[in-house]
């Protein structure tokens, strides 16, 4: 079977929809008793930012949910022979905009982008990203899943996955947490239905001793660890995480998770469940957003000039060459007002933000031009704007008067 078929086709379009209360359940569906995230009154209420995933089951629906939810199935897998059954394999959540806390009407737009074989089936990959009506991107979603006996296809689409071997020295932090008996009745809830979750009689007949918990559970339960280790819970620091299931957990293990710090903004993990040293969660990776740099102040009564792109290079560069100068006390003179005298400045501190940072700049070089000042020290940023998620280029140029 020909997959460029599935890899080639149109994007997905589907509205989904939560509120505050979903997000609370979803805290305590991965065991959160963190108040930023279970209780709505907190200063700091906001989504922990794994829960968008579940979004790709419910939609824009509430109530128990049917399974495959409608919402799952506007997004099909690549219908190939020999399929046995469909695992998770991977996943990727990369927040780009915080979401709003107190609920949202956003869209989803996905479609399968990789169908490869991968050991005794396909390893399929679909994309996704929540957008608001102004298109504006808040998150978004890598879901690779392992169709187990999947035959007689061609690989077509590109992959997202990568590898993450763990380091061979000691990790950074070892993370413990037994998980509850009955997660998986109360994780359900936020709009994964599977039975195999909960119903004996299926997961039996799916080869498990008794019902497993579901792997994006543990996912939420992962991140929630590495979030409270490395960035004391602050889901604002949180950019992404990327992991590999590699073996049910069942209600009541206990998750052991290993990090290994590779940057101040990156990490490396694996999760075993203790009872039994079996690795769970591998190829795991964990990224923080990165500290904004802190620029220094300017000099003690320093005069700072803001230049913006409403005006001329010019004009900016006179006024620069004017503060170093000083200004004269001049009488008025017909329809001129009079002007007072104004003493040089010291020093002064130019800064430009965006398409200014080359008339900034200029200016500080006229002044230099002149005679009139030294450039002393340039210093670089890239603020975000607006929520964008994008940084902004912004300098400061600092000057001493000659």
């Amino acid at each position: 079977m020909d997959t460029e078929q599935f890899t080639s086709g149109p994007e997905i379009t589907r509205p989904v929809e939560y509120n505050s209360r979903e997000l609370i359940l979803y805290a305590l569906g991965i065991n959160s008793n963190d108040p930023r995230f279970t209780y709505e009154l907190h200063d700091d209420f906001a989504a922990f930012p794994t829960y968008p995933i579940v979004l790709t089951f419910k939609g824009a629906e509430e109530g128990a949910l049917p399974f495959p939810s409608d919402m799952m199935k506007a997004f099909p897998e690549a219908p190939l022979e020999g399929v046995k059954v469909l695992l998770d394999a991977e996943k990727i959540i990369e927040k780009v905009n915080e979401l709003p806390k107190d609920g949202a009407r956003l869209t989803m737009v996905g479609r399968t982008v990789g169908v490869h074989k991968k050991g005794s089936g396909a390893f399929v990959e679909q994309v996704f990203k929540i957008v608001d009506d102004t298109g504006k991107v808040y998150y978004r979603l890598v879901d690779g899943k392992f169709l187990v006996g999947a035959k007689d296809f061609k690989d077509s689409g590109v992959t997202h996955s990568k590898t993450a071997p763990p380091p061979e020295e000691a990790p950074t932090h070892t993370l413990e947490e037994k998980t509850l008996e009955n997660i998986a009745s109360l994780y359900r809830l936020s709009g994964d239905y599977n039975p195999l979750h909960v119903d004996p009689n299926i997961a039996g007949k799916a080869g498990f001793e008794k019902p497993i918990m579901h792997g994006q559970c543990t996912l939420g339960h992962v991140a929630r660890q590495i979030l409270d280790a490395v960035a004391n819970g602050d889901q604002k620091k949180f950019k992404s995480i990327q992991l590999r299931f590699a073996a049910p957990v069942y209600p009541g293990e206990t998750l052991l998770t290993e990090v290994w710090k590779v940057s101040a903004t990156e990490f490396i993990f694996q999760t075993k469940v203790k009872e039994t040293g079996k690795v769970c969660v591998n190829n795991g990776r964990f990224f923080l957003n990165p500290e904004a740099p802190k620029i220094p102040p300017a000099a003690d009564g320093a005069t700072e000039m803001k230049v913006t792109a409403k005006r001329s290079a010019a004009f900016y560069a006179a006024s620069a060459c004017s503060f170093l100068r000083g200004v004269e006390a001049k009488p008025a003179e017909g329809d001129k007002p009079a002007v007072e005298a104004k003493p040089a400045v010291n020093d002064l501190r130019i800064s430009g933000l965006g398409e200014a940072i080359n008339t900034a700049v200029s200016a500080a070089l006229k002044v230099e031009a002149e005679g009139l000042g030294t450039i002393t020290r340039v210093q670089t940023a890239y603020p975000e704007m607006d929520g964008s998620g994008r940084g902004v280029p912004q300098v400061f140029v600092d000057v001493k008067k000659k």
